[in-house]
């Protein structure tokens, strides 16, 4: 009867351990891929942007991203005006497969140069979504609209829902205030990142951070202006 019973729990054990695994799939991101089939689910068939296989990924996935500058596409930060190159909004996972030597998110100028409508921030995360191993570079932010969503960082921005950002390097970046590289409210945290020769008129060129966001093991060097802690 012991064993029997051993062997029944064994088998709900496995039986729930599938079903996380089958809830946790991954969507794959290809810069130089041909066939492109939502919703992405091998190499074959992978988007050419990140923000696709970001819009189809079901909660807990990973979206992994292979080599390549990804500066196409993009999505208007919520209830905000800016655009970010990637918008994540749901507790995924964004991966590349090489680390940030290989594999970088471009964002842009406005079309007259510099601040304004129409730059492109490089990524926003909110809803426990977490990226991990890119170069974030030549992003920007507005001169107007929302104070931080809009015109903060040209890097990263993590709302207070956020994940974390693990070894990354910002930089080139650009925000009006509350950051140049990168901002985070409600924990962060940024891991294992480089911070550089990022820009911005107040409150931290490189990053910004609320009073309960951490960095741990992070270089901040060359930067415009650089505010490790302040409330956001």
């Amino acid at each position: 009867m012991h064993g029997l019973y051993v062997m029944i729990t064994g088998l709900l054990v496995s039986v729930l351990v599938f079903i996380q695994m089958a809830g946790a799939a991954t969507n794959y991101v290809d810069r130089y891929g041909t066939n492109p089939v939502s919703k992405y689910t091998n190499w074959a068939t992978a988007a050419v942007s990140i923000q696709d296989a970001v819009d189809v990924a079901d909660t807990g996935n990973t979206v992994l991203v292979s080599n390549g500058v990804y500066d196409t596409d993009g999505k208007i930060t919520p209830s905000c005006a800016l655009t970010n190159r990637v918008c994540a909004t749901t507790a995924i996972i964004l991966r590349s497969v090489n680390g940030p030597n290989d594999t970088s998110i471009k964002g842009a100028p406005a079309p007259e140069g510099g601040l304004g409508t129409g730059a492109v921030r490089c990524v926003y995360l909110s809803g426990g979504a977490s990226l991990i191993g890119f170069t974030l570079t030549n992003g920007y932010a507005m001169t107007n609209g929302v104070d931080k969503y809009d015109t903060g960082p040209g890097g990263i921005y993590v709302a207070s829902d956020g994940g974390s950002v693990s070894n990354c390097v910002i930089v080139d970046n650009h925000g009006k205030n509350f950051g140049g590289g990168a901002a985070l409210r409600g924990g962060g945290p940024l891991n294992n990142c480089i911070i550089s020769n990022n820009v911005c008129s107040a409150y931290g060129g490189g990053v910004h951070l609320d009073a309960s966001s951490k960095m741990n093991n992070c270089v901040v060097v060359s930067n415009g202006c650089e505010v490790l802690a302040a409330a956001l």
